[in-house]
C-alpha cells in the first residue's frame, strides 16, 4: 500500500528515498526540503530525530513561502564564503602534493641508505666468514695458549681491522644520509608551514562565516516562539559554531572578566551585536592578512636554513654563489615580514581596545535593561511589523528585524579613556575600571591650538596665558 505525505497529501513513490519518517507519519522530500530551508534559519534540521512536531512543521510549511526573503540573504552568506574556502583548500591541497614529493624522495634516499647499510654488513659477515680470517683466529688462540704476547696482539689488530672497517664504512655512509637529508627535512618544514597556514585560513573563514549566520538569525529572522506560537527548548549538545567563536575571542583575545563573559552567554541580544562590530571592525582581514604573513616567516626561516645547509655542503663557485643570494633575498624578505607583523600587532592592539569598548557599552545597565524589556526574537531586540504577501487570499504576518536603540536617557559625564564607559561628572577615578579620569574638558590654546593639560593656566608651546 501506498503513503501519502502528510502534509500535501500527494503520492509517495516506492522509489522516493528522500522522504522521512516523523512521529509515525510519513512526509515527501519536498516537504522536507521546504521545512529544511526554514530550519536552517534556526540552526535546525527536520528529521526523524528532530524537535520540531508535525504541527510545528506544519505551521513553517504555511509560512515558507514569506521566509524565502531571509533564507535567500542567508544563502548570500554561505556564497561569500564558499569560493574562498574553496581557493584556500585548492592552495593547501597543492602544496601538500608537493610535500608528498619530498617526502616521496626522502624515503626512496633513506631506502638506498638501508639497502648500502645492509650491503656494508653483508660484506663484513663474508669477511669474518672467510678462510684467511678462520687461520688468523686460529693462530691468535695458539699464540694466546703458548704465552706469545706479541704474535697475539699481532694478529688480534689483523682481526680487529675487519671490525674497524666495517664500522668506518657505515658510519661513512651515516654522515653522508644525515648532511644530505638535512635540507630535504628543511623543506618538508617549508612545507608544512605553508599548508598549516592555509588550512588555518580555511579554518577562520569557517568561524567568520559561523558568526555571520549566527548574527543573521539572531537580529533578522523572526524568532521561533513568534513563527511557532511557543519556544522550543533546545537540547543540550546543540551548539551554534558562531555563538562559541564570538565567546571563545571575547575570552581568549579580549580577556573579558568571568562575570560579564557568563552575562553574555546568557544573552544572545549581547553577542549578536557584538558580532556585528566584530565583524564591522574588519579583524577578519586583518587575522587573515596576520596568518600568511605568519605562514610567510615561517618559510623563509626554513628556507634560510636549507640555504646554510647548501652553503656548507658544496663547493662549486656558481652553486654558493646562487645559494648566497638568495639567502640574502629570503633574509630582506623576511625583514619585511617581520616589520609587518609589527604594524599587524599595533593594529591589532587598537581594534582590540575598540572592540572592547564596544562590548563595555552593550553590558551597560541600561541596554541590558532595553534588551529584557523588549525580548521579541530568542533574547533578542526585533519589533514586529506586517509584511503582506498575497499567496491563494492568505496574509501572513512575520517579524521585521530592528536595531538595538541606545538608551534615550544617559548620564552625563566624564567618559573613561580605558574602557569607555560614563563616569558622573567630578569623579576621580572610574567605577568600572578604577583608571584615572581628567575631571575637566580637555582645552586648547586659542593662538597656536596646542592641548592644554588640565588645570595648566599656560600654553606649554606658545606661553599664552589661558582662561578657565
Amino acid at each position: 500500500m501506498a503513503d501519502f505525505c502528510y502534509f500535501c497529501k500527494k503520492k509517495i513513490g516506492f522509489f522516493d528515498t528522500s522522504s522521512r519518517t516523523a512521529f509515525a507519519q510519513t512526509v515527501c522530500g519536498n516537504c522536507v526540503n521546504k521545512v529544511n530551508r526554514v530550519a536552517i534559519l534556526y540552526n535546525r534540521e527536520f528529521s526523524e530525530y528532530t524537535l520540531y512536531s508535525l504541527e510545528d512543521a506544519g505551521k513553517i510549511l504555511e509560512k515558507a513561502q514569506s521566509f524565502e526573503m531571509y533564507i535567500s540573504r542567508y544563502l548570500k552568506i554561505r556564497a561569500e564564503y564558499e569560493p574562498q574556502i574553496q581557493h584556500y583548500q585548492e592552495l593547501a591541497e597543492k602544496e601538500k602534493k608537493t610535500l608528498k614529493e619530498i617526502e616521496k624522495g626522502m624515503d626512496d634516499d633513506r631506502r638506498e641508505y638501508e639497502a648500502e647499510l645492509k650491503e656494508c654488513e653483508k660484506e663484513w659477515k663474508a669477511e669474518r666468514a672467510s678462510s684467511d680470517y678462520k687461520n688468523e683466529l686460529k693462530e691468535y688462540e695458539k699464540a694466546r695458549r703458548r704465552g706469545d704476547e706479541v704474535a697475539a696482539r699481532t694478529l688480534k689488530r689483523l682481526m680487529d681491522a675487519v671490525d674497524d672497517n666495517y664500522r668506518a664504512e657505515v658510519e661513512k655512509k651515516q654522515n653522508s644520509y644525515n648532511r644530505f637529508q638535512r635540507e630535504p627535512l628543511e623543506l618538508c618544514e617549508e612545507w608544512k608551514s605553508i599548508v598549516k597556514c592555509y588550512e588555518a585560513i580555511v579554518n577562520r573563514l569557517r568561524n567568520y562565516q559561523a558568526v555571520k549566520e549566527y548574527v543573521f538569525r539572531v537580529t533578522e529572522v523572526p524568532s521561533e516562539k513568534l513563527v511557532l506560537g511557543h519556544e522550543i527548548e533546545r537540547r543540550s549538545e546543540e551548539k551554534s559554531e558562531g555563538r562559541e567563536y564570538i565567546l571563545l575571542y571575547l575570552k581568549k583575545i579580549l580577556k573579558v572578566d568571568e562575570s560579564r563573559l557568563q552575562e553574555a552567554a546568557n544573552n544572545d541580544v549581547i553577542l549578536a551585536e557584538f558580532g556585528k562590530s566584530w565583524i564591522n571592525s574588519g579583524v577578519e582581514k586583518l587575522l587573515i592578512k596576520e596568518r600568511l604573513n605568519e605562514g610567510s616567516i615561517e618559510r623563509l626561516q626554513h628556507a634560510i636554513e636549507s640555504h646554510k645547509i647548501l652553503l656548507s655542503t658544496v663547493s662549486d663557485p656558481d652553486i654558493l654563489r646562487r645559494a648566497e643570494d638568495a639567502m640574502d633575498e629570503s633574509e630582506k624578505t623576511l625583514d619585511e615580514c617581520m616589520k609587518t607583523r609589527g604594524d599587524l600587532d599595533k593594529e591589532f592592539n587598537r581594534k582590540d581596545l575598540e572592540l572592547k569598548a564596544a562590548f563595555n557599552r552593550l553590558t551597560e545597565p541600561d541596554t541590558r535593561k532595553l534588551a529584557s524589556e523588549n525580548n521579541t526574537n530568542s533574547a533578542n531586540i526585533v519589533k514586529a511589523t506586517t509584511t503582506k504577501q498575497s499567496n491563494n487570499s492568505q496574509t501572513v504576518t512575520i517579524a521585521q528585524p530592528a536595531a538595538v536603540k541606545p538608551s534615550e536617557k544617559q548620564e552625563k559625564g566624564v567618559t573613561c579613556g580605558n574602557c569607555g564607559k560614563e563616569n558622573k561628572d567630578g569623579a576621580k577615578f572610574c567605577r568600572y575600571c578604577g583608571t584615572p579620569l581628567v575631571a575637566k574638558s580637555i582645552r586648547f590654546c586659542t593662538e597656536c591650538g596646542h592641548k592644554i593639560r588640565p588645570g595648566g593656566k599656560f600654553c606649554p608651546a606658545c606661553g599664552t596665558k589661558v582662561e578657565d
